[in-house]
């Protein structure tokens, strides 16, 4: 079954399309998964060939012509959003010199992604869908606004993702696990869908556009999944 099937998309969040695209660029990494080290030795190694497969992708994907500094910003936000120090409850960063607000609507992503199961993917991307309504209808800034609009966004489409992953047989990840010497069965969806809104959040911070938080949403995904649970050797 196909993440799309669960129909993430939600047209009333005008940042919709970096959701899409994220999941576009999991794909992309998975079938290009051998230009990625498999060395557990060499984290940094991973996280490098990472980013060098994928923001070239990302760049294709939002038509976009960023100059090297821009390219050099949105690599720091990728490496920095791996790093980071933060765990599923909280965000050890800067998220209190946010609104209140904002900090509000954040709370409620991730409260909906936290509970995120196989059986309840529908009626999770319908609480998301609602959390857009919450957003158009707020006092945010437009800068807070973008910032979530994205997170969201990544939010629906993430958690369609990997439940979908998490129910195909056939899915890539199988592999992937077996020969990283990792146990793919093992994780459940919320830890990878943490991730990526973890990861969006922190790279829009950087810049505030989509360049920087769909590559460090994407890549933390990506080396995430070869480092932490692939490793494992």
């Amino acid at each position: 079954m196909s993440w799309r099937n669960y129909n993430p998309q939600n047209n009333s969040n005008p940042q919709d399309t970096i959701g899409e695209n994220h999941n576009l660029l999991i794909e992309y990494f998975v079938t290009n998964i051998d230009e990625i080290s498999s060395d557990p030795e060499k984290e940094f190694t991973i996280i490098s060939d990472t980013i060098s497969l994928l923001l070239p992708k990302v760049i294709e994907l939002l038509d976009i012509s960023p100059d090297n500094q821009e390219k050099n910003i949105t690599y720091g936000a990728c490496t920095a959003s791996i790093i980071k120090g933060c765990d599923r409850r909280n965000l050890y960063l800067e998220i209190t010199d946010y609104s209140a607000t904002f900090q509000n609507i954040w709370d409620e992503i991730t409260n909906v992604t936290n509970l995120l199961t196989i059986e309840n993917i529908e009626n999770s991307i319908s609480s998301l869908k609602n959390i857009d309504s919450d957003i158009a209808e707020s006092e945010l800034s437009d800068l807070e606004k973008n910032v979530i609009y994205q997170v969201n966004s990544i939010a629906r489409f993430s958690s369609a993702y990997w439940v979908a992953e998490k129910i195909n047989p056939e899915s890539a990840w199988i592999d992937i696990s077996d020969v990283r010497g990792g146990n793919f069965a093992a994780e459940k969806p919320p830890r990878w869908v943490y991730s990526d809104i973890k990861a969006a959040y922190i790279g829009a911070l950087f810049t505030w556009n989509p360049f920087a938080a769909l590559g460090a949403a994407a890549v933390t995904s990506a080396v995430d999944a070869a480092i932490d649970y692939y490793n494992n050797k």
